[in-house]
């Protein structure tokens, strides 16, 4: 009975679960992408591009009338797309879900190096198309640094039903990359009546291992559709293999409505992986061409359809017959057409593509050959210059209308550019003078020639050449003179400059005295410039005129140095009572020594009795200096006199030596003391100065009667 009890609870609970998921929204179990990537712009649900040039997402919670790009429930409708350059659609979400790309009209995506992108989560990637929508994809990435992949599901599966067309153009042209039409570690499927063209080049790949693949999956693939499979991966480089489809599990044929496979070779590649892989026997004919490498695959009794080459003159003149009945691999024809004026024929272009003559090409629809021209190049020989277009690099051909810019070399020594000649072409010149001007190429070639002739002098200032019509600021006192400098031809600089030293003229001090009321100085007769500057020195009164008993004398003071007079007075007249009163101190000139009254009387007249006095003695090593004196009025001329070293022996007294300055002026060898040591004169000066003595005491007496004569 617990037994039961309890098995009767177990159902109760289970049933509870089956009831609490049937309320949740179905669309809670599916697994859908959160949001998806468009031309760089990131779709979540209900958001969608206006157009191909935008670059952010409009929302809607229902269709917009107008998109390119609408991304709902899971959905991705494209309508017209046209992705930008280096653009793609990348799946985006951290968890497994489905994406479907719906077709409307041509959409195209040009990535930079993946056109879809799946994620490594899990879920799948479909795409699909109504019908009667003209729904068309083309995915066309040249990549010219890394691997190409038309569609990467990674770890999503990839399947292509409904009435869906797509194109995929993938292409490595860098060195040892890998090419992909599909890829994906889940399975490939191709259902319904889709159709696939896919294309794939490695032309650069060296080693085996850098695979051009048009279908390639892990899992499996499978092609179960009434439409057209187009696979070539001929283009792949030595030693790398090329496989039309290659599937490391199951590869199941159903059905195909034409399936055409080219590849690179048999040693190298194969048009289906697993090689047992086939159609079946008794209702498709298989036609596999080990030595073109093509391979179809026909429903049997199937009329194969062929196509008409046409051919496009693409601005020539002239027709080319269209070639009817084409199916498979057809070559490329010469060209026939009359190549536009100053062109000529370059490629063919097929499907944008450009096709050398004798190139194969797989035709499995009405395919247009266009002629590619070129405009021709002549060729433009420059002597002594370079040619270029602008300023770019220096070109030796250019095309008919183009503007070539000429450029003159560097003179050769002595030399500078003259003029361009033309040796050829009959171009003309916009400057001919000009050693760079441009000329407009013509259809022929065109020859043309630097000329160059003697350079002029060109002067150069390094002359420093003192001549007067140089000169530039004389010298002064103290300035040297400034002289332009000169060229070797001659010319003078009107800039360039130099000093000519020692040029200085130096001060011109007069000897006479300059002075205001202040100072006295001896002045420059050029600059006004003062040396010994100094203030006046004034002397004692200097009678001018002496005062008698009825009339006034005149007396003034003056600059003991320069003589100007400082001070003026009056003095007065004696009248018949004045008494001469002599100073006790001596007033001298030049020549004599007297007694001097206020009246300016004198008296005690005297010439002046010199003496030579030792300043500072001489030794053996140093000279001395010596002056004179008179010994009455204490007058001194001959001041710093020199006396000469003492010689190494004899005479130890400081006489004085040498020529002792004897021709100084004012000098009085008549009044010269006898030098130390020597007496032969000595009773000649003792009987002299008794004389003066004498002299003095009469000349004493008789002022002293005057004196008491006048009083009386």
């Amino acid at each position: 009975m617990k037994a039961k009890t309890k098995l009767t609870k177990l159902w109760t609970i289970l049933l509870s679960l089956v009831m609490l998921l049937s309320l949740l929204p179905t669309t809670a179990l599916a697994a859908t992408y959160a949001e998806v990537k468009v031309n760089g712009v990131s779709l979540g649900d209900g958001e969608y591009l206006t157009s191909n040039a935008a670059t952010a997402a409009s929302s809607s919670s229902t269709k917009p009338t107008t998109y390119v790009a609408w991304y709902k429930d899971g959905v991705l409708t494209l309508k017209n797309f046209t992705g930008k350059l280096n653009s793609s659609i990348v799946v985006q979400g951290a968890v497994a879900g489905d994406l479907t790309i719906k077709l409307i009209g041509d959409n195209t995506i040009t990535p930079y190096d993946t056109g879809i992108q799946g994620i490594g989560s899990g879920g799948s990637i479909t795409i699909t198309a109504d019908s009667g929508s003209n729904g068309k994809l083309t995915i066309n990435m040249p990549n010219s640094e890394r691997s190409a992949f038309g569609i990467n599901g990674y770890a999503s599966s990839v399947t292509i039903k409904g009435s869906a067309d797509v194109t995929i153009i993938a292409t490595a042209t860098a060195t040892n990359q890998e090419s992909y039409g599909i890829k994906s570690n889940k399975a490939v499927s191709i259902l319904d009546s889709a159709s696939v063209s896919i294309t794939c080049k490695t032309p650069n790949s060296s080693s085996r291992s850098d695979s051009c693949n048009g279908i390639y999956s892990d899992t499996g693939v499978t092609i179960n559709t009434d439409g057209t499979i187009q696979i070539d991966v001929h283009e792949a480089g030595d030693e790398a293999y090329s496989y039309g489809i290659n599937s490391m599990g199951t590869l199941t044929l159903t059905k195909v409505g034409e399936m055409t496979v080219k590849w690179k070779g048999k040693v190298y590649g194969a048009p289906l992986l697993p090689s047992s892989a086939s159609f079946a026997s008794d209702a498709y004919d298989t036609n596999v061409d080990e030595d073109a490498c093509i391979a179809t695959y026909k429903p049997k009794g199937t009329t194969s359809t062929t196509y008409t080459v046409s051919f496009d003159a693409n601005g020539g003149t002239g027709t080319m017959a269209n070639v009817t009945g084409v199916t498979g691999e057809y070559t490329l024809p010469a060209n026939g057409f009359t190549a536009p004026a100053g062109k000529q024929f370059k490629a063919w272009s097929v499907g944008g593509v450009e096709k050398a003559v004798g190139d194969k090409i797989t035709v499995t629809a009405n395919t247009t050959v266009t002629a590619v021209w070129k405009a021709i190049e002549y060729n433009v020989t420059v002597t002594g210059g370079t040619a270029s277009v602008g300023a770019g690099t220096p070109i030796t051909k250019a095309t008919m209308g183009t503007t070539v810019t000429l450029t003159a070399g560097a003179a050769p020594t002595g030399k500078v550019f003259d003029k361009w000649e033309v040796v050829s072409g009959g171009i003309t010149l916009a400057d001919a003078n000009s050693a760079t001007t441009t000329f407009t190429m013509p259809a022929s070639t065109v020859s043309v020639k630097a000329t160059y002739k003697n350079a002029p002098h060109t002067h150069t200032y390094n002359q420093e050449t003192v001549k007067p019509e140089a000169l530039k600021t004389p010298a002064d006192c103290t300035h040297n003179a400034v002289y332009f400098k000169s060229c070797s031809c001659g010319a003078i600089s009107t800039t360039d400059t130099f000093v000519a030293m020692n040029t200085a003229l130096g001060h011109a001090y007069g000897s006479d005295w300059k002075y205001d009321s202040t100072n006295h100085w001896h002045e420059c007769s050029r600059c006004h410039d003062k040396k010994d500057e100094a203030a006046h020195s004034a002397s004692e009164w200097i009678i001018d005129t002496a005062a008698t008993e009825t009339a006034e004398g005149a007396k003034h003071k003056e600059c003991t140095v320069c003589k100007k007079v400082l001070e003026t007075a009056t003095i007065p007249a004696t009248g018949s009572s004045h008494t001469h009163s002599y100073g006790t101190d001596w007033k001298y000139d030049d020549t004599n020594h007297w007694h001097e009254c206020e009246c300016g009387d004198k008296a005690d007249t005297a010439a002046h009795s010199f003496q030579w006095v030792i300043d500072k003695a001489a030794t053996k090593e140093t000279t001395g200096i010596r002056h004179e004196e008179c010994t009455v009025c204490g007058a001194k001329r001959s001041e710093n006199t020199v006396i000469d070293k003492l010689p190494d022996s004899g005479n130890t007294g400081n006489t004085g030596g040498g020529d002792n300055n004897t021709d100084k002026p004012g000098k009085d060898d008549s009044t010269k003391s006898p030098k130390t040591g020597d007496s032969s004169n000595l009773i000649g000066w003792l009987a002299a100065l008794f004389v003066s003595g004498g002299v003095l005491t009469v000349l004493g007496l008789n002022g002293k009667k005057r004196k008491e004569s006048e009083a009386e």
